[in-house]
Protein backbone atom coordinates (compact mmCIF):
# COMPACT_ATOMS: atom_id res chain seq x y z
CA UNK A 1 0.00 0.00 0.00
CA UNK A 2 1.63 3.24 -0.93
CA UNK A 3 1.89 6.38 1.15
CA UNK A 4 2.29 9.82 0.62
CA UNK A 5 4.39 12.55 2.18
CA UNK A 6 1.42 13.36 4.32
CA UNK A 7 0.99 9.87 5.44
CA UNK A 8 -2.32 9.16 4.23
CA UNK A 9 -3.00 5.52 2.03
CA UNK A 10 -4.56 4.58 -1.14
CA UNK A 11 -7.13 3.42 1.21
CA UNK A 12 -6.97 6.82 3.03
CA UNK A 13 -7.67 8.72 -0.23
CA UNK A 14 -10.60 7.05 -1.32
CA UNK A 15 -12.11 6.78 2.10
CA UNK A 16 -11.70 11.07 1.40
CA UNK A 17 -13.22 11.15 -2.31
CA UNK A 18 -16.07 9.07 -0.82
CA UNK A 19 -16.36 11.49 1.32
CA UNK A 20 -16.95 14.34 -1.36
CA UNK A 21 -18.83 12.44 -3.34
CA UNK A 22 -21.74 12.13 -0.68
CA UNK A 23 -21.70 16.01 -0.39
CA UNK A 24 -18.75 17.30 1.40
CA UNK A 25 -16.27 20.28 0.05
CA UNK A 26 -13.00 19.83 -0.97
CA UNK A 27 -12.26 23.11 1.34
CA UNK A 28 -13.72 21.24 3.86
CA UNK A 29 -11.87 18.14 3.88
CA UNK A 30 -9.32 19.54 2.93
CA UNK A 31 -9.21 21.71 6.45
CA UNK A 32 -10.22 18.58 7.97
CA UNK A 33 -7.34 16.32 6.89
CA UNK A 34 -5.06 19.03 6.33
CA UNK A 35 -4.15 18.87 2.96
CA UNK A 36 -2.38 21.30 1.33
CA UNK A 37 -4.59 22.00 -1.54
CA UNK A 38 -8.27 21.54 -2.05
CA UNK A 39 -7.53 20.49 -5.97
CA UNK A 40 -5.56 17.29 -4.95
CA UNK A 41 -8.84 15.48 -4.28
CA UNK A 42 -9.85 16.24 -7.89
CA UNK A 43 -6.11 15.02 -8.65
CA UNK A 44 -6.80 11.78 -7.13
CA UNK A 45 -10.18 11.26 -8.42
CA UNK A 46 -8.53 11.21 -11.93
CA UNK A 47 -5.37 9.28 -11.15
CA UNK A 48 -7.97 6.73 -9.65
CA UNK A 49 -10.23 6.81 -12.72
CA UNK A 50 -13.20 8.45 -10.90
CA UNK A 51 -13.11 11.54 -12.77
CA UNK A 52 -11.98 12.47 -16.22
CA UNK A 53 -10.21 16.16 -17.10
CA UNK A 54 -13.02 16.50 -19.22
CA UNK A 55 -16.01 16.02 -17.25
CA UNK A 56 -14.28 18.52 -14.48
CA UNK A 57 -14.66 20.54 -17.26
CA UNK A 58 -18.22 20.06 -17.67
CA UNK A 59 -18.84 20.44 -14.16
CA UNK A 60 -17.41 24.08 -13.86
CA UNK A 61 -20.07 25.25 -16.56
CA UNK A 62 -23.28 26.70 -15.49
CA UNK A 63 -26.44 24.65 -16.10
CA UNK A 64 -26.93 27.78 -19.07
CA UNK A 65 -24.15 27.57 -20.36
CA UNK A 66 -24.29 23.54 -21.10
CA UNK A 67 -27.70 23.79 -22.73
CA UNK A 68 -26.83 27.07 -24.64
CA UNK A 69 -23.78 24.85 -25.77
CA UNK A 70 -25.84 21.75 -26.68
CA UNK A 71 -28.34 24.19 -28.73
CA UNK A 72 -25.45 25.12 -30.81
CA UNK A 73 -24.33 21.68 -31.24
CA UNK A 74 -27.70 20.81 -31.91
CA UNK A 75 -28.08 23.26 -34.68
CA UNK A 76 -24.50 22.27 -36.49
CA UNK A 77 -25.56 18.52 -36.24
CA UNK A 78 -28.74 19.15 -38.32
CA UNK A 79 -26.76 21.45 -40.65
CA UNK A 80 -23.99 18.99 -41.28
CA UNK A 81 -26.85 15.91 -41.72
CA UNK A 82 -28.04 18.20 -44.25
CA UNK A 83 -24.96 19.04 -46.24
CA UNK A 84 -24.15 15.28 -45.99
CA UNK A 85 -27.61 14.31 -47.97
CA UNK A 86 -26.49 16.73 -50.71
CA UNK A 87 -23.42 15.61 -50.92
CA UNK A 88 -24.88 12.16 -51.35
CA UNK A 89 -27.48 13.52 -54.09
CA UNK A 90 -24.80 14.97 -55.69
CA UNK A 91 -22.37 11.70 -55.83
CA UNK A 92 -25.59 9.67 -57.08
CA UNK A 93 -25.96 12.41 -59.62
CA UNK A 94 -22.50 12.12 -60.86
CA UNK A 95 -22.38 8.83 -60.68
CA UNK A 96 -25.60 8.91 -63.48
CA UNK A 97 -23.80 11.23 -65.56
CA UNK A 98 -20.51 9.16 -65.78
CA UNK A 99 -22.98 6.00 -66.99
CA UNK A 100 -24.83 7.88 -69.49
CA UNK A 101 -21.54 9.46 -70.96
CA UNK A 102 -19.93 5.81 -70.95
CA UNK A 103 -23.08 4.75 -72.74
CA UNK A 104 -23.71 7.44 -74.78
CA UNK A 105 -19.84 7.51 -76.18
CA UNK A 106 -19.17 3.73 -75.59
CA UNK A 107 -15.39 4.62 -74.05
CA UNK A 108 -14.31 4.18 -70.51
CA UNK A 109 -14.59 6.90 -67.89
CA UNK A 110 -13.90 5.78 -64.60
CA UNK A 111 -10.57 4.07 -63.79
CA UNK A 112 -10.44 0.54 -63.11
CA UNK A 113 -9.07 -0.60 -60.01
CA UNK A 114 -5.64 -2.29 -61.82
CA UNK A 115 -4.39 0.20 -63.53
CA UNK A 116 -0.84 1.58 -62.99
CA UNK A 117 -1.00 5.41 -63.02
Amino acid sequence: MRRSRSGLTDQDRMQIIEEHLNGASCYSLGKKYKISRSSVIKDWMINFGILTKESEVMSKKTNQEVSEELKSLLLENKRLKKALAEERLRSTAYDKLIDVAEEMFKIPIRKKPDTKQ
